[in-house]
């Protein structure tokens, strides 16, 4: 009995005398730091980086080193730290779905090969408003400058030059301005980008501004242009509204007749007494004739002067051909008649 209490005093005074436990002025801050560390160790580590930054977090508040682990627990641990830093980081010789691509047709092709990739729009698909197409091709001006032409007023030269830019006439335009200007019909081969819009609109707009002061022709429609689609009728609408800036007393107005828009808003815009240019996609065009909307038919077979058909081809092949027929029996007889067309049969 003596021989085991001999040997349990010892064992009890290593315990009693430890360094930490000193008097109340110094609490004994480096066992409750002991037991918090020990509360944290039994937790489950969720993550190697977390469980990195806890040791070395707890190291440095009790003011010394963190305890040295073996080697192969330290490999392990950089091992699971490299793994999470470079985990879900995208790879950018791989990824490149966010890439921005910037492409310059003009550097690689022609404005010939250009042109035979125009996406068609869809029927009943609504097409936002484009700007005028610009004459971007220099190989397909001419060396006649707009300011050469004689029968165009002081108006609409200012409109190519200070709205429009245009300075030089593409080889369309100098071939057909001077013949579609005497009052003849046209059949023309054009492409889109060839600047046949201007071609045929220029003179459009000259035959308004002269026949303004002549009572006979007030309340008639001037022109009617028929393009095959609503992003087409749409453009033309808005080089209308181009080279017609100047021509201000009274304003030259253009209506737009097209489907996927609201019948009631066509009504509207063709009760108005001066309606000088119609734009429209022959389905809508020809649901107005039948209809007499606003009296437009009266109104097109009293006063008609000019019928222009752009990019005919493309009317006949969309299957229009039924149509242009009828809409052709309510026009006058005698007018002028424009087609402008990428093909010709």
């Amino acid at each position: 009995m003596d021989h085991k209490r001999r040997k349990k005093r010892p064992a009890m005074a290593i315990n009693i005398d430890t360094p930490t436990t000193t008097s109340a002025d110094d609490p004994p801050k480096r066992q409750r730091n002991k037991k918090r560390d020990n509360t944290r160790s039994k937790k489950p580590p969720q993550d190697a980086n977390n469980e990195a930054t806890a040791t070395e977090n707890s190291s440095n508040k009790q003011g010394r080193p963190a305890k040295n682990n073996t080697s192969g627990a330290s490999s392990n641990r950089n091992r699971n730290r490299n793994r999470n830093r470079n985990r879900g980081k995208p790879k950018p010789a791989v990824d490149t779905s966010n890439a921005a691509v910037v492409v310059k047709p003009e550097d690689m092709m022609t404005v010939e090969e250009l042109e035979g990739k125009n996406v068609v729009p869809e029927a009943g698909e609504d097409q936002a408003p484009a700007p005028p197409q610009q004459q971007t091709s220099t190989h397909q001006f001419s060396d006649v400058p707009f300011a050469s032409l004689k029968n165009i007023c002081a108006e609409s030269k200012r409109s190519l030059k200070e709205v429009l830019k245009y300075e030089l006439m593409t080889k369309v335009q100098n071939e057909t301005l001077p013949v579609i200007l005497s009052g003849n019909d046209v059949l023309a081969k054009a492409k889109t980008g060839s600047g046949k819009t201007t071609a045929f609109l220029l003179p459009i707009i000259e035959n308004i501004a002269k026949a303004r002061n002549q009572q006979s022709n007030k309340g008639n429609i001037s022109a009617l242009i028929i393009s095959p689609t609503r992003e087409l009728t749409t453009q033309i609408a808005v080089e209308v509204k181009a080279l017609a800036t100047f021509h201000s007393k009274p304003p030259i107005r253009t209506v737009t007749l097209m489907g996927g828009t609201s019948f009631p808003k066509d009504t509207k815009n063709l009760a108005h007494d001066q309606v000088d240019i119609i734009v429209a996609t022959p389905g809508r065009l020809q649901d107005h004739l039948i209809k007499n909307t606003s009296n437009i038919a009266s109104r097109l077979a009293r006063g008609l002067q000019t019928l222009c058909l752009d990019e005919a081809d493309r009317l006949l092949d969309m299957g229009f051909r039924a149509e242009l027929k009828k809409i052709i029996g309510y026009l006058p007889k005698k007018r002028q008649t424009l087609l402008f067309s990428a093909t010709l049969p």
